[in-house]
């Protein structure tokens, strides 16, 4: 049994390695988020952290900061889904297709 035990360790010890890789690699990943043609651009890091917003002056209408919000909100949210599809993808590559069990054994906790 205490075979079974230190096998079941060294298991969990290797897919720690892995998960803490898919992370440094999800901390170096940028995906993108675009509105209004293009004149709001928001990137992402695959933990789902904004790194930059982009506008482009030449399409943006200053006096319609209403529009500009809204457009703004609506790539903040496309690069989080995109952070959050590609972290996905990640994790179960890294936990070779484990990562919603894991998820579930520590009570739905998002390991990002």
């Amino acid at each position: 049994m205490n075979g079974d035990l230190g096998m079941l360790y060294s298991k969990f010890g290797k897919l720690q390695e892995k998960v803490q890789g898919a992370q440094e690699e999800l901390a170096q990943l940028r995906v993108e988020g675009a509105a209004g043609s293009g004149a709001v651009r928001v990137v992402a890091n695959g933990l789902g952290e904004i790194k930059e917003v982009i506008l482009d002056s030449r399409i943006i209408d200053l006096e319609d900061l209403g529009k500009l919000q809204s457009v703004i909100l609506i790539a903040v949210n496309q690069a989080l889904a995109e952070a959050r599809e590609t972290a996905g993808m990640v994790l179960n590559r890294a936990t070779d297709g484990m990562a919603g069990m894991i998820s579930d054994f520590l009570g739905g906790t998002n390991l990002f």
